[in-house]
């Protein structure tokens, strides 16, 4: 399934600084943790991000309605797209501590 990435977010800033600085962290295998307000929708998703697609990223699980897909989880993506981090990631945001966590898929 694919996902576009989102055109603006309030949520960028905060996701590209954390991929920024846990770049290395990524790259060695290990978890990043973003914390932006809470809410949102919970979720737990495998993503691809391409170099070559701009435009959108590969969900590996499928849904009924991708409307609904996490709107922070698809930031997220979006803020790996942008820090040029790209691969196979485990994305996944606990609504309660608007904690996004961000590991590399293996």
């Amino acid at each position: 399934m694919n996902i576009k990435y989102p055109t603006r977010s309030q949520f960028i800033d905060a996701l590209r600084e954390g991929v920024k600085l846990g770049r290395s962290r990524l790259e060695e295998g290990r978890s990043i943790e973003v914390k932006l307000k809470p809410l949102g929708y919970q979720g737990r998703w495998s993503v691809i991000i391409h170099p070559d697609d701009s435009k959108e990223f590969k969900v590996v699980e499928t849904m009924k309605d991708p409307t609904r897909f996490p709107q922070r989880i698809r930031v997220a993506a979006w803020a790996l797209f942008q820090e040029n981090v790209f691969g196979r990631f485990v994305i996944e945001l606990d609504r309660e501590s608007g904690i996004v966590t961000i590991k590399r898929d293996e």
